[in-house]
């Protein structure tokens, strides 16, 4: 899967890419869906973090990239992984992902399963338009292939119930 990644905040980026946008050399890609946002889980609440936004590339665009013309844009192909995820229907705000990130891990820490818990990754479905019914996940890398399967071997849930 290749995507857009930008290690800049929101404001630049989203008047960048868009409609009516050119960031690529002549070509205009609009807007996709889910906007992936990866960042420290260790970051104070008061402290600006890094994060790095990233958007999917458009199928028609995989095979041959359009060259960003911003410096601080990228093409990244993203390898496959395995991830834990908590859904949640809020609005994707600093208090709403950190407090249903340590649902997560506070979920996944009573069935011993291990993840990697220095970074997280929160994962936007929804246009900013939408108001209601909002669709949001927060997700942590799985460190141990195994650790999920041995939790539900041991009685504790389904991959379902977690989070």
């Amino acid at each position: 899967m290749s995507s857009i990644s930008c290690a800049i905040g929101a404001p630049l980026w989203t008047s960048q890419v868009g409609a009516n946008n050119d960031v690529f050399q002549g070509t205009t890609i609009d807007m996709t869906s889910p906007v992936i946002i990866k960042s420290s889980t260790k970051t104070s609440f008061f402290k600006l973090s890094k994060y790095t936004m990233s958007f999917l590339l458009p199928s028609q665009h995989q095979l041959n990239p359009p060259k960003p013309l911003d410096p601080l844009v990228s093409i990244t192909e993203e390898p496959d992984k395995k991830v834990y995820v908590r859904s949640y229907g809020q609005w994707m705000t600093t208090v709403t992902d950190r407090w249903n990130t340590w649902q997560l891990s506070k979920t996944l820490d009573s069935v011993g399963a291990t993840y990697e818990g220095k970074h997280k990754t929160s994962v936007g479905y929804d246009s900013p338009m939408k108001m209601f019914d909002r669709r949001n996940e927060v997700w942590l890398n799985v460190e141990v292939d195994t650790a999920l399967s041995a939790a539900v071997t041991a009685g504790a849930g389904s991959q379902s119930q977690l989070g």
